[in-house]
């Protein structure tokens, strides 16, 4: 069963406040106004009996003083007439009805005047007395009826000879009209509402003025502060009461200003900090132009007496073939300089000056080119290479040349690192209409987490020899193409697998 929450019309602290207390307020007077007319109720009804006793009583003291005179005459035009108890009850019944603000009834058993004949309240009422009730009484809509034993006393026998043996006869029945009684508790509920009324509405209104004095001003002033503290300004929160608000005003205060002193000190801190850190960035920047500059020069200075001593060996070997000693010169002279032309590469990346040949070119042959030129290598460690591309052309604008030594150095390292009897899979396809996939996958010993963060990096090498600027001139080649390329594991088995994305361009 979900908890009640009460749902008030707004969410400010002041309307909580007011709501809260206006519910505190109205309850007991909820509870008031009930009581009131319950009491209102009560009191009619003990009025209106109270009278009707009273009259009863005086009908009663009446007839029997008249019952112990044996009757009195009175004076009827010009003669004395006799009058009973049974003649004033009735005389004055006749009376009530047009002068007295109720009306009296004599009702009977078995009457000989139709006049007397009970209806069914006084039939109750003549049942209940007969029963040793003393009264009977009932609250109609706009109507009080109340009934009381109609009895003989000895004085009576005279003329009610069959009383003997009755005493209860009948009632009297008396019937008050409670208009003016009604009317009277109206108005005085309705003082009572006005009272009410302007009673919780000035308490409410001063309640509220309470409340922004002392609850809500106070807070709006942490409020802005708090408020400013975002806009890094420190203020000062000012309560000039001697009450729980001035306490925790000068305890934030205290706060603010610490906050202050430690956010000037770590800011302190942080541009000291900042400006090392500028002075080593352009430290470093300087060291790095320098390296850059010194490779890029020295390269250039070995670059040329490299490629005359590499013309000498070609024209010494035209001469002598077979010569070892000048074949070993040739290879190494030949690794030196790939060694140059990868330096100068780099820096050309690094000062984004590498010039790119583009020209449409299908991938599916420079894949096919660097695999075959790859086998022999792999031929030696018994390892298989397979390529797999579509039949149909893979049209991409590339520098081929440039291209061929990135596919030629993703499979170079595959077969290095791969053992033997393996396999290295090179795969070419579309991935959609707009980008052309290339992959390399080995199943070497894979490549960790760390490494896979940082193999892209130059000078960058964990387990072989070089430079280990293969795979930086690779990155920076293929985003020169507005390419990717990046490495994942492969699902089932140890390794790695290589992959290149690249435009894919419409014949």
């Amino acid at each position: 069963m979900a908890p009640f929450r009460l749902s008030l019309p707004c969410k400010g602290l002041a309307c909580k406040i007011l709501c809260g207390s206006g519910l505190a307020i109205l309850i007991p007077f909820i509870f008031f106004f009930v009581f009131l007319r319950y009491h209102d109720q009560k009191w009619m009804e003990y009025e209106l009996r109270s009278q009707a006793r009273a009259i009863y009583r005086l009908i009663t003291v009446t007839r029997q003083w008249i019952s112990w005179h044996g009757g009195i005459y009175i004076k009827n035009d010009d003669n004395f007439q006799l009058l009973t108890p049974s003649h004033f009850v009735r005389d004055l019944s006749l009376f009530s009805k047009n002068n007295l603000p109720y009306t009296i009834k004599i009702a009977v058993e078995n009457p000989k005047n139709p006049a007397h004949e009970p209806d069914e309240f006084e039939k109750k009422a003549i049942e209940i007395f007969k029963n040793r009730g003393r009264e009977y009484w009932k609250l109609e809509k706009n109507l009080y009826r109340y009934a009381a034993p109609l009895t003989f006393k000895t004085e009576c026998l005279s003329c009610h000879r069959w009383s003997k043996e009755k005493t209860i006869a009948g009632c009297i029945s008396i019937l008050l009209s409670t208009d003016k009684i009604k009317q009277h508790l109206i108005e005085r509920r309705r003082i009572i509402n006005t009272f009410f009324i302007l009673t919780f509405a000035s308490m409410i209104i001063s309640l509220s003025l309470l409340i922004r004095k002392w609850v809500l001003n106070p807070l709006n002033k942490f409020k802005v502060a708090t408020q400013k503290i975002k806009e890094r300004k420190y203020i000062q929160v000012e309560i000039k009461t001697e009450d729980e608000w001035h306490e925790l005003a000068e305890t934030f205060n205290d706060m603010i200003n610490k906050i202050r002193n430690h956010q000037e000190e770590l800011e302190a801190k942080i541009r000291e900090a900042t400006e090392k850190l500028r002075t080593a960035y352009e430290e470093l920047k300087k060291t790095d132009q320098f390296k850059s500059e010194f490779f890029s020069n020295i390269s250039h200075d070995l670059k040329t007496p490299l490629s005359a001593i590499k013309g000498t060996i070609d024209f010494l070997l035209r001469k002598n073939p077979h010569d070892q000693h000048l074949l070993i010169a040739q290879k190494n002279v030949h690794k030196l300089l790939q060694m140059i032309n990868t330096i100068l590469d780099i820096t050309r990346l690094e000062h984004g000056q590498l010039e790119l040949n583009k020209e449409l070119f299908d991938l599916r042959e420079l894949v096919e080119e660097a695999c075959v030129a790859h086998q022999p290598l792999a031929w030696e460690k018994d390892i298989k290479i397979s390529w797999e591309i579509p039949p149909h052309p893979l049209w991409v604008e590339i520098d081929p040349e440039r291209m061929y030594g990135v596919i030629s150095n993703l499979i170079d390292n595959a077969v290095r690192f791969s053992p033997p009897n393996t396999e290295v899979i090179v795969r070419a396809f579309k991935e959609n209409d707009n980008r052309v996939l290339l992959e390399v996958e080995d199943y070497g010993p894979g490549i960790n987490s760390e490494e896979k963060n940082r193999i892209f990096e130059k000078f960058y090498h964990k387990r072989s020899g070089g430079l280990g600027l293969g795979l930086a001139i690779s990155y920076g080649i293929i985003k020169a193409h507005g390419g990717d390329i990046w490495v994942k594991d492969p699902e089932g088995h140890k390794g790695s697998i290589f992959v290149i994305t690249l435009p894919l361009k419409n014949a």
